[in-house]
Formats: structure tokens, sequence, C-alpha cells
């Protein structure tokens, strides 16, 4: 169990880098290893988590959820659209079938940061924060490529509401899987430094897109944390 469980973490921090680094019009080589990274997370959730089949389809279904009431009426996040085939064409409800695995996979990776950092009793305000700030780098050099803003915002064109439903989503998401008995069952360090390596790629991005401002805001604080959670169960390994 322990070998596999080292090639389930170098897999995952491999796919992570290569999906971060590997241009989105380098297809099918960007789709492949986006499904393999997925997949892989997906691997990874069900050995580190307690009931990992209730977070996954909580998480999918309230991404799910939530997007298709944004895209409909603009809460809670702002109105916006998704670019057609930008994503797939499979949609439900204008939503990417793409997009609720994302928050799914993404949710994860921030729980573990949550986790490593705060501990069991006050992961879910920490790893919903960790997935906001992932946002504040993401968002900004995504849309326009991914999404469209209906109605520009502040934040390099996109509405501070926008972050604030990214806060409500998660803490919902984590909400309903901890009400069922969720949690994670085993801190991954990698899983920590996956999220470390996606947040540091995508922030070098937006700086070199003059977003110098989400870089800094977004990544500052998940590089702390995320540095801070994996030395913290570093230590206690080797304890």
């Amino acid at each position: 169990m322990n070998h596999w469980n080292k090639i389930l973490d170098t897999l995952l921090i491999a796919l992570t880098l290569a999906g971060s680094i590997i241009p989105a019009d380098m297809m099918p080589l960007h789709l492949i290893v986006g499904d393999l990274f997925l997949l892989i997370v997906f691997i990874h959730a069900a050995a580190h988590l307690k009931k990992a089949a209730l977070y996954i389809a909580f998480s999918i279904t309230i991404g799910l959820a939530m997007e298709v009431l944004g895209v409909h009426t603009g809460f809670p996040f702002g109105r916006y659209e998704y670019v057609e085939g930008a994503l797939g064409y499979a949609m439900i409800g204008g939503v990417p079938i793409a997009i609720p695995l994302l928050w799914s996979s993404l949710a994860y990776l921030a729980m573990q940061v949550g986790y490593a950092v705060a501990g069991p009793r006050l992961w879910i305000p920490a790893s919903a924060a960790t997935l906001t700030l992932l946002d504040v780098i993401l968002d900004p050099i995504l849309s326009g490529r991914l999404w469209i803003w209906l109605t520009p915002g502040e934040f390099y064109g996109v509405p501070i509401t926008n972050f604030l439903g990214w806060l409500l989503v998660a803490t919902m998401i984590y909400a309903a899987y901890r009400a069922v008995g969720g949690g994670v069952k085993r801190v991954s360090t990698p899983a920590v430094v996956a999220f470390l390596i996606l947040a540091s790629v995508r922030a070098a991005e937006a700086a070199a897109s003059g977003m110098w401002l989400a870089a800094l805001l977004g990544y500052a604080p998940i590089a702390a944390l995320s540095l801070y959670g994996a030395a913290r169960y570093a230590r206690r390994a080797v304890v």
C-alpha cells in the first residue's frame, strides 16, 4: 500500500505540473493530461478522505448547481457566460461538464491545505479561503478565454462578488461533506505541494501578463499556508 501511495503521489504532482504548463492550444495533449489529472485527483481523494464518494458527489453536484444558477441569474458570482467550445461542447444548463469536475478536484487539494494548516476543527474556513485565493489568481487570467463577464468588475475585469461567490460555494461543499461525517483521514503533503505548484505556475502567468496584484494577493498567502502545512506534517512524519 505504501508503494502504491508513492506512485499515486508522484503521478499527482507530475500531472499537476504538466497540466499547468502545457498550453491549452496543444490539443489533444492538453485535454488528455487534464483528464488524467482529474482521474488521479479522484483516486487520490478516495485514498485520503473519509466517505470519499460522498465528497465527490457533493462537490460535483453543488458546484454544478451553483454554476448553473450563476449563469442564469448572476448569483452568487455575477453575470457571466462560458465561451462555447473552450472547455468542450458538452454542457449542462450552459455550464461545461468540466467545470463541476474542476470544482471537485481543486476543492480537494485546497482541503488538504486547509486540513494541514488548521486541523480538524477549523479546516472548513481555512480550505474555503485557500480555494478562493486560488481564484484570485485564476479568474483574471482565464476570463475572456474560458468565460466572459457580462458585467465587468473592478479587479482586472472580475467583479468582487465572484470571490465572495467562490467563498460561499466552497463553504457549502465542505459543510455538506462534513455534515455526513466526512473529512481528511490522512493529510497528504504531496497534495499540498501539488496545490502550491498549480498556484505557482498560474501566479507566474498572471505576473507575466501584467496582473501583478492578482499574483501577489493570491499567491503570497497560498505559498505561506502551503509551506507551513507541508512542513508541519513533514515534521510529524519524521517524528
